[in-house]
């Protein structure tokens, strides 16, 4: 009964639902128990509902899970790609929970410190995203500010590990990897450690 009632809703109405509900959850943060459970439950109410907080499962992966990198690094990124679609603008409680989390993650003692599980996760799921198609910017300003946020909620990673691993700063590497995937120009690779 509560699926037929959510299935009834014009399309149009139950995407603004969607969207009002998932941008509350960027309000809350994407780090709290209550934000999960939300979550979990909204997930169920639709197919609508569950595209459209796929981003959101994927950033609430914990961190002691040996896929929180990869996910998160995952979900930034449709998170990020869903703003630009959207011309939504970001809200600062999202990226504060977004980067609290890669801050807590790059910080955490070993073997849980996710530092260059981020580093790689960042290289891997970008080429895969663009080349797929998930992400697929058409305008010069999408790339640059998809670039750029991605740039920002990892910049703790410029902070110690690229510079004790001596890779070139983030965005050279963000803006190289995009390259790569989108067939464009590349710039060339300083270091053969950035072919993931």
């Amino acid at each position: 009964m509560q699926n037929a009632l959510w299935d009834s809703l014009p399309a149009e109405l139950a995407n603004r639902v969607t969207l009002m509900v998932r941008d509350r959850v960027y309000e809350q943060g994407v780090s709290s128990v209550a934000t999960l459970q939300m979550l979990a439950k909204v997930r169920q109410l639709n197919h609508s509902f569950a595209d459209c907080m796929q981003p959101l499962r994927y950033l609430m992966c914990p961190h002691n899970s040996p896929y929180h990198a990869k996910s998160f690094v995952k979900g930034v990124i449709l998170a990020a790609w869903d703003q630009i679609i959207r011309d939504a603008p970001l809200l600062t409680s999202f990226y504060s929970s977004l980067y609290t989390t890669v801050y807590t993650g790059c910080t955490l003692k070993s073997p849980w410190n996710e530092t260059e599980r981020y580093y790689h996760a960042l290289a891997s799921q970008l080429k895969e995203l663009v080349r797929n198609g998930t992400v697929a910017p058409t305008k010069i300003e999408e790339v640059t500010w998809l670039l750029l946020f991605l740039n920002h909620v990892f910049k703790y990673l410029d902070r110690y590990y690229v510079k004790r691993m001596s890779y070139p700063k983030l965005a050279l590497s963000l803006k190289h990897w995009y390259n790569e995937a989108a067939g464009l120009p590349t710039l060339a690779p300083p270091y053969q450690s950035h072919d993931f």
